[in-house]
């Protein structure tokens, strides 16, 4: 459920439901890691950086195996000052704009369906909440394949040229 929550960019409800099963205090691997993402979501990169550092602890694989190492790698190299947002966040984000002021104008421009226009129900706002977690992962998806398009690109620049055959 939490899991759900957090791809469905809910991170308060993430929060409150990983809080149910220890929060930061967890020794659960997956609620730390959980808990991490959502908190490099939001920007906090130090908060995710302790927490993914507390799931390698508990890992026995070496960290560039891990899911954990690879955040790790990725908030040491912003600190750095060698990554920006990735290109496929900010693809997303432009794509939750643009769908939330499509939303807006058609909400306005439709004419309503209820038979009373005021009242919604349970029903539609589920309907709603599913509809914009499919949305965000789908954008999710589409955001990693491009960040994994763009570390080849950048492993295949960074990489020395062939030595030339005698």
């Amino acid at each position: 459920m939490a899991a759900r929550a957090a791809r469905g960019g809910r991170y308060g409800e993430a929060r409150m439901l990983l809080d149910t099963l220890g929060g930061s205090g967890s020794a659960d691997p997956a609620v730390l890691d959980l808990l991490a993402r959502i908190h490099a979501q939001r920007g906090e990169l130090a908060a995710a950086d302790a927490l993914w550092a507390r799931v390698e602890e508990g890992d026995p694989r070496p960290a560039a195996a891990t899911a954990a190492g690879a955040g790790r790698r990725r908030i040491a190299a912003v600190q750095a000052g060698r990554a920006r947002p990735s290109a496929g966040r900010r693809v997303a984000a432009a794509a939750v704009v643009a769908a939330a002021a499509g939303a807006a104008v058609a909400g306005t421009l439709l004419p309503r369906t209820h038979a009373d226009p005021d009242r919604v129900t349970g029903a539609d706002l589920a309907a709603v909440r599913d509809g914009q977690a499919t949305l965000a992962g789908r954008l999710d998806a589409l955001g990693t394949r491009v960040d994994t398009g763009l570390s080849s690109l950048a492993s295949v620049a960074a990489a020395p040229p062939p030595s030339p055959s005698p």
